[in-house]
């Protein structure tokens, strides 16, 4: 659809998130405009190859009058504290640095400075706050992302360094399990992390103990007969074991997130840091193998696996043939 329509869609959808009245039409056209950016954004080889045409090429004819209207949009949606046009806008502003990837660098300088003025004016007193601050913090991510390969990174460098030492801080403050602001920001911290390379050392001594403690956090996965009482408040469900009959397993999927996002960002940010990693490898050695065969998410497994690549690779030979 994005291919063969986007002449006749994306000039009127843009009208209408613009020129909508009211709050909640406006809302509605954003969505729609995001839904179809996000289409865009799911374009693989494949698609290229069968239609001629990426993503970005489509995105790129209509991202500087999207970005334009965009300002105005999610400064009237912070003004009005409106906070469904603000969630739309904002994901609409990552989903486009997304597609175009580094052309969104000149857009930098506009967007960033709003996004550090919501983090700093927003608080996180409410779930519905949290939420904002959540997709705010991912936006950041894909804007920083997009900066990255740049070969020229000093116009940026300032932000990012204050962003990440604001990120990592706030991770600091030990963020509740269900607040949607952890996972945002590890995400985010690995992405400033993918920016700064070796610089971003400075703030893995504030990372550690955060990321350590939420490696090693138990999912409490239980089984046991179908029959037996509830004795946990972790999620359950039913299953069908040959051999054993009907079977309740449970398990705290809240830490399982958690743990999920550590080993994330640490993939990232051995893999983003190079040699300058090798500091670390030692305190995180054990925690990494122990989780090369986690039995609970092949996720982890996964990640765990990666990571111990790049901690080879930061130590290099011959010290690396040790690790094994």
């Amino acid at each position: 659809m994005q291919v063969k329509y986007h002449t006749e869609l994306m000039p009127v959808l843009g009208k209408l998130m613009i020129e909508e009245p009211t709050l909640k039409m406006q809302t509605q056209a954003t969505r729609s405009v995001l839904a179809f950016c996000a289409g865009l954004l799911s374009f693989d080889e494949d698609d290229e190859e069968e239609t001629k045409v990426s993503g970005k090429e489509i995105m790129s004819q209509y991202a500087s009058n999207m970005l334009t209207a965009l300002v105005t949009i999610l400064q009237k949606s912070i003004s009005e504290s409106h906070e469904p046009l603000q969630m739309q806008a904002l994901s609409l502003i990552g989903t486009i640095s997304d597609v175009i990837q580094e052309d969104f660098k000149q857009y930098f300088a506009t967007f960033i400075p709003i996004m550090v003025n919501l983090l700093t004016t927003v608080s996180a007193n409410s779930m519905e706050a949290k939420n904002l601050r959540a997709k705010a913090i991912s936006t950041i991510g894909s804007i920083v992302t997009s900066v990255s390969s740049s070969e020229d990174k000093e116009p940026f460098k300032a932000n990012v360094l204050e962003i990440t030492q604001h990120l990592a801080t706030t991770l600091q403050s030990r963020l509740s399990d269900d607040d949607p602001q952890d996972e945002a920001i590890k995400d985010a911290l690995a992405q400033c992390a993918g920016f700064l390379g070796t610089d971003f050392t400075q703030f893995m001594p504030l990372l550690m103990d955060q990321l350590v403690a939420d490696a090693q956090l138990s999912v409490d996965f239980k089984m046991e007969s179908a029959d037996m009482p509830s004795t946990t408040d972790n999620m359950e469900m039913k299953v069908k074991i040959k051999g054993m009959g009907e079977q309740k397993v449970s398990m705290n999927t809240d830490a399982l997130i958690r743990k999920t996002g550590a080993f994330g960002v640490l993939k990232k940010v051995s893999e983003n840091m190079g040699r300058a990693f090798a500091p670390f490898v030692e305190p995180l050695l054990p925690i990494i193998s122990q989780h090369m065969a986690y039995d609970h998410s092949k996720c982890i497994r996964k990640l765990a696996l990666k990571t111990f690549k790049f901690m080879l690779i930061a130590v290099g030979e011959p010290r690396n043939t040790q690790l094994f």
